[in-house]
């Protein structure tokens, strides 16, 4: 696909986890996949798609040299601007943290926020969310769920819960950095007082601010490697 590179589009890849529900020792984000650490198909991706201006890779401060050494030997920056970003301990701290350090060179741009766990998505999403970002302040995607959902306490099936309506929501999240970075400011001063769980960042445009968030159709494909079990995926 060829595109103008952008420097108002910045992609956050999450790889600050420690892959604990792997219950395996070597972390997800580094596992092999086409004979490299499974972070790299996620730049590689995001380089192809050529609208992505900038790349800030988020990692725990441990694995720096090691993923230093593999924007190096592949030439990354020659690309594209790309900066290594120390995360936190939860995935949302590591998302602020990203946040924090774009903040001291600009207050715009549109940023893409994807799971390093992620492989498989393609240059087409990444199109179709920047279509859609250009009329919306916050998109997700997301595929719509096709198993029976039931509620269930102790064991104990409550309820089965009607499909429609109801989506799988996968990454990358497309979001203007000033509406992001004002519902996590919002966030942080509300944490003590209000219980809020976040799993993903539209969690935060839908608690903090007035802005609709937008679905588009997702990829079936664009599993996040997770458990175990997964690992089978990463030799399709």
């Amino acid at each position: 696909m060829e595109a103008k590179r952008d420097r108002g589009i910045i992609a956050i890849i999450l790889m600050a986890g420690s892959g604990r529900r792997m219950r395996i020792t070597e972390k997800k984000q580094f596992l092999p996949f086409h004979g490299k650490p499974l972070f790299c198909a996620s730049v590689e991706s995001f380089l192809s798609w050529g609208r992505c201006g900038e790349i800030l890779l988020v990692i725990n401060e441990e694995d720096r040299r090691f993923v230093e050494s593999v924007v190096e030997k592949e030439g990354w920056r020659s690309k594209t601007e790309l900066h290594l970003v120390e995360g936190g301990a939860e995935r949302f701290l590591s998302v602020y943290q990203a946040l924090q350090f774009l903040k001291k060179k600009s207050e715009e741009g549109i940023l893409f926020i994807h799971d390093a766990a992620r492989p498989f998505f393609t240059e087409d999403l990444l199109e179709r969310l920047w279509e859609k970002s250009r009329s919306a302040s916050a998109v997700i995607p997301g595929v719509a769920v096709k198993d029976t959902i039931k509620r269930v306490e102790g064991g104990v099936v409550q309820e089965s819960l009607k499909r429609t309506g109801l989506y799988a929501v996968q990454t990358p999240q497309v979001f203007l950095f000033s509406l992001l970075y004002e519902a996590y400011q919002d966030f942080f001063v509300q944490r003590e007082t209000r219980e809020i769980l976040i799993t993903d960042d539209a969690m935060l445009i839908e608690a903090f601010s007035e802005e609709q968030v937008y679905l588009i159709s997702g990829e079936e494909q664009n599993r996040k490697i997770t458990v175990k079990e997964d690992l089978s995926f990463l030799s399709e």
